[in-house]
């Protein structure tokens, strides 16, 4: 729940100064896809998990139209690996920069 208080306080903060504010989803696991939603959290054993049904419960609290990409993550959708083969790469952050800077132009 604190990932959605803390974006609705920047939501907030935002609005009172006049700012655009775009959310890029790096590593939440989540989906507007109900069922597969509901067959995640019904065996939340790990910490992940629960972090996640807290989402799925307060979803409708958020304003999605701030966000880029709330049901793909970077990390899941990377397009190149960083020199750590971990991260993503140059390809990624060029797309995910063009994806911010296409919706500020909105």
């Amino acid at each position: 729940m604190q990932l959605i208080q803390f974006c609705r306080i920047l939501e907030d903060l935002a609005n009172n100064h006049n700012v655009k504010l775009i959310f890029v989803n790096g590593l939440v696991n989540w989906s507007n896809d109900i069922e597969w939603m509901n067959t995640l959290v019904s065996d939340a054993s790990s910490d992940h998990i629960q972090f996640v049904k807290n989402l799925q419960n307060n979803m409708e609290l958020l304003n999605w139209d701030l966000w880029i990409n709330p049901w793909n993550n970077i990390y899941q959708n990377k397009l190149d690996l960083a020199d750590d083969n971990l991260h993503p790469g140059p390809l990624t952050h060029k797309h995910i920069a063009n994806t911010i800077r296409d919706k500020l132009s909105i």
